[in-house]
């Protein structure tokens, strides 16, 4: 059949059935999602806010990125920190005993992670200490990002029931922007 002779295709044909592998699709996800995470914080001996202590002994900076994942059934938090060069290094340290497993420096950071940086008055571990002030729950990411012009902290929380939450905080005022259920 040539390309021509294709039955006509239209956005509104396709949307029910994008729609409904979204809903379905993503439901299946979520659910997966908050289980494993559960479990893996479950297992790790660290908690988000030691391994960012542990990642700043090896690469002294700010923290704009950390999160928890299992890489090759190797439980690790992934790590991005900043140096006062304004290098990108990328750390990954073992959830269980924190040693560094890779330390990768990626060169000089974007011109949009330095920007975020220099207006962020707050620095990461004050932004999940807000975060579950106001959400309780155990962090398990957070990162340095930008929501609709506003320098703003993402900080994924697990609470006890499986509820996922992001919170997201102002990096200047440490004002929270945003809270909702993921």
């Amino acid at each position: 059949m040539a390309i021509h002779q294709l039955p006509h295709i239209t956005v509104r044909t396709c949307m029910p059935a994008l729609a409904a592998a979204l809903a379905f699709g993503t439901t299946a996800a979520i659910a997966d999602s908050s289980r494993e995470i559960q479990q893996q914080l479950a297992t790790a001996k660290l908690s988000l806010s030691d391994a960012i202590e542990r990642g700043l002994q090896e690469v002294p900076g700010q923290v704009i990125d950390i999160a928890i994942d299992q890489d090759d059934g190797t439980l690790l938090y992934e790590m991005e920190v900043v140096t006062s060069e304004g290098d990108s290094v990328e750390l990954d340290i073992h959830a269980a005993d924190g040693s560094v497993r890779k330390y990768e420096n990626d060169g000089k950071a974007s011109r949009r992670d330095q920007e975020r940086l220099a207006a962020a008055r707050l620095d990461i571990r004050q932004a999940i200490d807000a975060a579950v002030q106001h959400t309780p729950g155990t962090p398990y990411s957070a990162e340095l990002d930008r929501h609709f012009g506003t320098v703003v902290y993402e900080v994924d929380i697990l609470q006890d029931d499986a509820r996922k939450f992001e919170v997201k905080i102002d990096a200047k005022t440490g004002a929270i922007v945003q809270a909702h259920e993921d």
